[in-house]
């Protein structure tokens, strides 16, 4: 049987101009029912992206720096877990990803990427190192790396910049984006 929803105006969120925001009367509650940590790890699972402390306290009717608080403490837990899942918490923010030596394992359920099987293994390298120099590759795969370098520079998967006679290959903001990376 579906619950009785009240619906609630708060006037503190009300703008001049705007209508005034509504909340139901079982969203207050479940708010001010459920450990703040607890309701934090759910959105971050359910926004399935990085979320900024800021925005999420505003969202939740906490402090930024309580936020970030409950990102420590959540990432603490899943480190103490050691599973395959971790909270990557940066300064203001924080996103749940795979642990880098689960990727290869499941990393073919990601989003699709489009890349060949082997630029795909080449980014996976270049992540894991952080960077690496282009002119070290073959040491690590046979045949043509400069074409598959390539590749990944056109799909914007990695940064190339010059470094003495080579390259230095990094992960770009796009590969962390779609591979959900921090």
């Amino acid at each position: 049987m579906p619950a009785d929803l009240n619906v609630v105006v708060r006037e503190e969120d009300a703008v001049e101009g705007d209508e005034p925001r509504a909340e139901t009367a079982l969203t207050q509650q479940t708010r001010t029912a459920l450990p703040l940590e607890k309701v934090v790890e759910a959105a971050l699972f359910l926004a399935n992206r990085e979320l900024d402390a800021k925005k999420l306290g505003k969202m939740l009717g906490e402090t930024p720096q309580r936020v970030l608080e409950a990102f420590k403490r959540i990432s603490s837990d899943y480190d103490k877990r050691g599973g395959p899942i971790q909270l990557a918490v940066k300064e203001e923010s924080a996103a749940f990803q795979v642990r880098p030596e689960y990727v290869n394992a499941v990393g073919a359920l990601s989003k699709e990427s489009n890349l060949s099987k082997k630029a795909t293994r080449i980014l996976a390298l270049i992540a894991k190192k952080g960077s690496i120099l282009q002119s070290s590759l073959p040491k690590y795969f046979k045949g043509e790396i400069y074409a598959y370098t390539s590749e990944l520079k056109a799909a914007g998967y990695i940064e190339s910049r010059k470094y003495k006679n080579t390259r230095l290959l990094t992960p770009a903001k796009k590969f962390y984006e779609h591979f959900q990376f921090s």
